[in-house]
């Protein structure tokens, strides 16, 4: 494997080697994950009874030799998975505290890690760029030349604005035909609403669908000491406070908000 900047071989250890949907796939070519499809070469389902036109050697002769009823076997085929990655690049995403990396390039390296995952499994992937909208979008392809052009991109991502959930995913919907799964990685911290209309959306429109949150430590503990003036990296709207006087609102935001 090629060196990169957003993807260290190290590590290779620490990842699952297949990517799991929680359904069944519907990718074109054979691979290791359950199809909607159903076929003569996989993992059995059921068995049903004969019928005129149906395969003949789908038929389970131990079943005829010891009920003389005719009977085929239905069994369901492995496939490749298709997957899209989705990375906000809002400028929220920039902010970074006590010199750590900023959570754009921790992102970065999560959606690399995937890739790299989903092609040692053999499965066709693609990925987008939004903020207020869908910057980019390449669609989902099977080939050892997708994870350089990944890694190429996600090396000099690009800086977005306000992000905006429900309009990037609709585009996205409109660019991407047929269901798949669809992995979003994001800080999710614009209005929740939108944010839910935006997953709600997808997951009706694909399937499948994952939200990895990265958040900066302080995001979530806002370990501040004093008075303080906080800046929105979006919206330049500003604030003086002392957040230790403050509930923690990205806790409280989604372990009480279950409306997915």
């Amino acid at each position: 494997m090629s060196h990169s900047a957003v993807f260290d071989p190290r590590w290779v250890g620490r990842l699952g080697v297949v990517f799991r949907p929680r359904g069944a796939a519907g990718g074109p070519l054979a691979g290791h994950h359950a199809s909607v499809r159903r076929g003569r070469a996989g993992e059995f389902i059921d068995r049903r009874a004969y019928s005129p036109g149906d395969d003949v050697r789908r038929i389970d002769w131990n079943v005829y030799a010891r009920s003389d009823r005719w009977t085929v076997r239905e069994e369901r085929e492995d496939t490749n998975l298709r997957a899209t990655l989705l990375l906000d690049v809002s400028a929220s995403m920039g902010f970074s505290a006590d010199g750590r990396v900023p959570k754009i390039r921790y992102a970065a390296g999560v959606l690399a890690a995937l890739g790299y995952v989903l092609q040692r499994g053999r499965d066709a992937f693609g990925w987008g760029f939004f903020h207020e909208t869908l910057l980019s979008f390449s669609p989902p392809r099977a080939g050892t030349d997708v994870l350089a052009r990944l890694f190429n991109q996600l090396e000099d991502p690009p800086v977005g604005k306000i992000g905006r959930f429900e309009e990037s995913f609709r585009v996205f919907n409109t660019q991407s035909a047929g269901r798949g799964a669809v992995v979003v990685v994001s800080d999710f911290l614009g209005p929740l609403e939108d944010v839910l209309a935006g997953l709600r959306m997808l997951r009706a429109a694909r399937g499948d669908l994952s939200a990895l949150q990265v958040l900066d430590p302080v995001e979530l503990d806002l370990s501040f000491r004093g008075v303080r003036r906080f800046q929105d990296m979006e919206t330049s709207d500003s604030l003086r406070g002392d957040p230790s006087f403050w509930p923690s609102p990205i806790k409280k935001r989604w372990k009480t908000d279950k409306r997915l």
